[in-house]
């Protein structure tokens, strides 16, 4: 039996009403399917297209990433138009038929320290974990190991930094919760006028150029100390309590903005 589980479904075309069947894939094993893999990384695995009129949508449904060789193996990524509670009971059926699919493979230890929750935006970071966990795999010192284990600690924090800026954005800017963060940098002006980029609220402007500074140094000589830098003065402004009254556009910016840099120092931990 595989580990990967897609729901059968029959749909409803919007456009043009023809019903068809389709695939939601609920479970996916990343050692078993990786065309589902890139999926997941475009973010079109939800994504279903009518056979008729060709007329494309995304479905808002649950996943449960199993990864057996990444610490947590299991990760759990809920439905945008979910509850609180929804999640939970989603998240427990899920569980329930992964343990049941992987029968005596199954280690109640995966769990130990709960399920580890992922915005959906946030998962091809996490499949970036994979890749280099797999490019590591024949390192088994025990003095590496223990390397390893801090780096991947060190990994999941910036990951839950990304995290928090995609809360914020959610929290402040409601009309825009299915923004994608993490992209290239969106324009923001530094010097308040003249810029294709949103205007910057005075009492940000030197942060702003601190943060931009620092980015581009990195860039120039892959210091990671102006990385780092750039991850702390990105987060000043996004916990200042100026930033919840911001312009809406300077708010999306600063977090498209911070969400890139995060991900970048996520991804340089791998090397260092």
């Amino acid at each position: 039996m595989t580990v990967s589980f897609a729901q059968p479904a029959t749909l409803a075309c919007p456009a043009c009403s023809a019903s068809f069947d389709a695939d939601i894939w609920l479970i996916v094993a990343t050692n078993e399917r990786p065309d589902l893999i890139e999926r997941i990384r475009a973010g079109a695995l939800h994504t279903v297209t009518c056979p008729r009129c060709g007329h494309a949508g995304n479905l808002d449904a649950p996943l449960l990433l199993f990864r057996p060789d990444a610490d947590p193996p299991i990760l759990f990524s809920p439905a945008q138009g979910t509850t609180s509670e929804q999640d939970q009971q989603q998240a427990a059926v899920l569980v329930g038929l992964l343990r049941e699919r992987l029968g005596s493979a199954w280690r109640e230890a995966w769990l130990a320290q709960g399920l580890r929750g992922v915005q959906r935006e946030m998962l091809p970071v996490a499949l970036a974990e994979d890749l280099a966990t797999a490019s590591h795999g024949a390192r088994n010192q025990q003095v590496q190991r223990g390397h390893d284990e801090h780096a991947g600690r060190q990994r999941w924090k910036w990951l839950e930094q990304m995290q928090r800026a995609l809360d914020k954005l959610r929290k402040h800017d409601p009309e825009t919760p299915g923004r994608p963060l993490a992209g290239p940098g969106q324009a923001i002006e530094t010097s308040g006028g003249g810029g294709s980029g949103p205007p910057v609220p005075a009492i940000f402007t030197s942060w702003l150029a601190t943060a931009l500074q620092a980015e581009q140094q990195f860039l120039q000589t892959n210091d990671l100390t102006a990385l780092t830098m750039a991850v702390e003065t990105w987060n000043q402004i996004l916990d200042h309590p100026g930033f919840r009254t911001a312009p809406p556009n300077f708010r999306l910016a600063v977090l498209n903005n911070a969400g890139v840099v995060f991900l970048r120092r996520y991804l340089g931990a791998w090397a260092h």
